[in-house]
């Protein structure tokens, strides 16, 4: 849920969308301003969706195959500028994605073996860099069992219990 839309998937896998459309952040096949009552995603009437990781402008769907669909304004996509009112994210590694997070420029994704991958905004100081696709996290020593983001930082908890959490603004050390 987000201040503008929100998602809901049934407990067999379908999926709804409420509120603004503006950017087709809900993944329907017309652009509506606001939508005032739940609408059904047909699109994804195919797939078992099993989450939903949603900002202001986009929506990102995770399949129980581990296929990631994107509608909206999202990890550099923009279905704005599609025929499709979503588009499937290609794969990028041999493991299945079993969870996915994103805050308002960027995305966290958790395989089934622990991995975390992140892309879109990474500012260090005064350098901004994005990062257009999927990059392996390298700085964690045990594997992950959940990953949420906030608006502007992520969160790791590991199998053992620990947590990790970090802003994508990171100022560099004199």
């Amino acid at each position: 849920v987000t201040a503008d839309h929100a998602i809901l998937i049934t407990n067999d896998g379908k999926v709804y969308g409420h509120g603004s459309n503006h950017h087709n952040q809900i993944g329907l096949y017309q652009v509506y301003p606001v939508q005032s009552y739940v609408e059904p995603v047909t699109f994804l009437n195919a797939f078992k969706i099993i989450h939903a990781a949603i900002n202001d402008s986009g929506t990102l769907y995770l399949s129980y195959n581990g296929q990631i669909f994107a509608s909206g304004k999202i990890m550099g996509i923009d279905t704005d500028n599609y025929n499709d009112s979503m588009v499937m994210v290609p794969s990028f590694c041999k493991e299945r994605i079993v969870s996915i997070a994103c805050g308002q420029t960027h995305v966290l994704l958790l395989t089934d073996n622990g991995d975390v991958y992140g892309y879109g905004d990474n500012d260090i100081g005064e350098e901004k860099h994005y990062q257009q696709k999927p990059e392996k996290l390298q700085f964690f020593k045990e594997n992950i069992k959940a990953i949420d983001c906030g608006l502007d930082d992520s969160l790791c908890l590991t199998q053992n219990g620990k947590m990790y959490q970090w802003n994508i603004k990171i100022t560099k050390s004199p």
